[in-house]
């Protein structure tokens, strides 16, 4: 389950890694989050000297971690570090992303993501352009829209059925935008089927998406922007 990933990181500079990871199939735990829950993990990512769980800890960056639901089995994690957080990691090392249910005893922990991770330092300051504002860009329509629970979510209104109606959300980048149900599911009450949600003068809409019998999507639609 585990897969390799090295990283680089400039001490000093912004810094963004997309690590696509797949869970097992059929697995009854860890499920993709319902909109407006809480989710039942949690992701810990540490930099070590060695690589080894037990070897001296350089920094805890598990603040510094993002993630979303592609589909029931795909997660993307989203690394984003700005110019002076990176000034924190202060030598080369070896990193892990560990997945484990919530709480102090944990029933299922992997380790999804390790790879060496390669500090260094620069002479020159070129910043480059990656921002929060381009984690988004990157994230937006494919990811963060189609998964709205990597959002942050303000006021929440409710239908009778517990169904998010509406609600304020804030994207990485702080801009605050509004999540819409359009279409509520009549068959599995207190789900949404279809939704908006807007970012300044951009809106992603997620057409109807079709449920099996037992309330799991089969089918979901690109997300459309207009």
């Amino acid at each position: 389950m585990t897969i390799t990933v090295p990283l680089e990181v400039k001490s000093g500079l912004p810094f963004l890694k997309i690590v696509q990871v797949t869970l097992p199939h059929g697995r009854t735990w860890w499920t993709r989050p319902t909109i407006g829950l809480l989710p039942t993990f949690e992701f810990r990512w540490q930099i070590r000297e060695e690589d080894s769980h037990d070897s001296p800890l350089i920094m805890d960056v598990t603040d510094y971690l993002g993630f979303t639901f592609i589909d029931d089995d795909l997660i993307i994690l989203g690394l984003t570090m700005t110019g002076d957080d990176t000034l924190g990691i202060t030598e080369s090392g070896f990193y892990d992303i560990v997945m484990s249910d919530k709480g102090p005893e944990n029933t299922w922990a992997f380790q999804i993501v390790k790879g060496p991770l390669q500090r260094t330092s620069i002479i020159s300051v070129d910043i480059p352009s990656t921002t929060l504002v381009d984690v988004v860009k990157l994230l937006s329509g494919a990811v963060l829209a189609s998964n709205p629970d990597m959002l942050t979510f303000g006021t929440i209104t409710r239908d009778i059925n517990s169904a998010v109606t509406s609600a304020e959300v804030v994207w990485p980048d702080g801009t605050h935008g509004t999540f819409t149900a359009l279409v509520l599911s009549t068959t599995f009450l207190g789900a949404v089927d279809s939704y908006s949600i807007t970012y300044n003068t951009i809106t992603y809409t997620q057409p109807t998406v079709t449920r099996d019998i037992n309330g799991s999507v089969i089918t979901r639609p690109a997300i459309v922007e207009s």
